[in-house]
Parts: structure tokens; C-alpha cells; sequence
């Protein structure tokens, strides 16, 4: 494993870890409409569209970027679409998972997928990609990264989700 890597990894944990234990706020409401992202952000901040199922979710990172905890069923699909202010047209943003599940790649049954890929900002600065989770119980991970700009997803896989977790169910 790469040094680099390997000290991203450890921030990372670390980071989730005092988000878990430190974590009082409520999540954005569920919406039914798809809302849509605003074509620019303030000061940086990278925003998210979460999809599962028919049901969607705007959501902000806190600041160390990391997203609200969602509930999956096992071997869920969910759809993300992230904005990233400060991205150009066509710059790379690494997408992987950390903890199992798959990043999907393409549309329908030809779609590839794999642990991790790097993807292409658009002109609006978003790139899009749908996540698979595993059979297996317990957190899936999903780390989205662009230079030093690092952004992680928290996903369930379960009946019981620990403390701090908003429930967002695919039905």
C-alpha cells in the first residue's frame, strides 16, 4: 500500500470514529421531489444528491466531510450525485469504497463494477455514480476524493443500526 494511501486510510477512520462518537445533529429531511443541486456552492462546500429507491436526499457534509449515516437493504443500490465547487470540467475524482460494495460504472447490464474509479467532473463540477452494497452486515464506507478535497459516505447494512444512525429506507 502506498505511504499516502495508507495515511488517508488512517485519517479517515479516524475522522468517522469522533464523527460517531460526536454526533447530536439531525439529518435534512427526506424529500419526495428530486431536489436539485444549486448550480454554485459558498465557500467550498461540496453537496450531495443521495438516491435509494424512489426517495432522495440534498445533503452537506459536516466539516470534517464527512455524510449522514443511511440505512441500506442488503445488496442496495444507491445513486449519488456529488458536486464539487472547485472541480473543473473534466478533473478526476477518485471513487472507492473502503469496507466492501462495489462502485457501479455504466448503465444497466453492461455496467462494470469495481472497488474504486476515477471519474470525470462535468462542466457543472458534479460527478455521478451509483453504489452497491454487499450482502454482509455491518458499515460500507465510500470515500470520494479530488486532490486534497475528501468527502465520505456512511451506509448500513443491517436490522440494527447503532446510535446516531437517520433511517432512510428504500421503501
Amino acid at each position: 500500500m502506498k505511504p499516502r494511501l495508507a495515511i488517508l486510510l488512517v485519517l479517515v477512520l479516524v475522522l468517522t470514529a469522533v464523527l460517531v462518537s460526536s454526533s447530536t445533529t439531525a439529518g435534512p429531511s427526506l424529500q419526495q421531489a428530486a431536489p436539485k443541486l444549486p448550480a454554485t456552492g459558498s465557500g467550498g462546500t461540496v453537496e450531495a444528491l443521495v438516491t435509494i429507491g424512489n426517495r432522495q436526499r440534498a445533503l452537506a457534509p459536516n466539516k470534517l466531510g464527512l455524510y449522514p449515516r443511511f440505512v441500506l437493504a442488503e445488496n442496495a443500490r444507491v445513486r449519488v450525485e456529488l458536486r464539487m465547487p472547485n472541480a473543473a470540467a473534466n478533473d478526476r475524482v477518485t471513487v472507492g469504497t473502503m469496507d466492501g460494495g462495489r462502485i457501479l460504472v455504466g448503465e444497466g447490464a453492461g455496467a462494470m463494477k469495481a472497488p474504486s474509479t476515477q471519474l470525470m467532473a462535468g462542466a457543472d463540477s458534479r460527478v455521478r455514480f451509483t453504489f452497491e452494497a454487499g450482502k454482509d452486515h455491518g458499515v460500507y464506507r465510500v470515500l470520494a476524493r479530488r486532490g486534497r478535497e475528501t468527502r465520505v459516505f456512511e451506509f448500513w447494512v443491517g436490522p440494527r443500526p447503532p446510535a446516531n444512525t437517520r433511517r432512510m429506507a428504500a421503501n
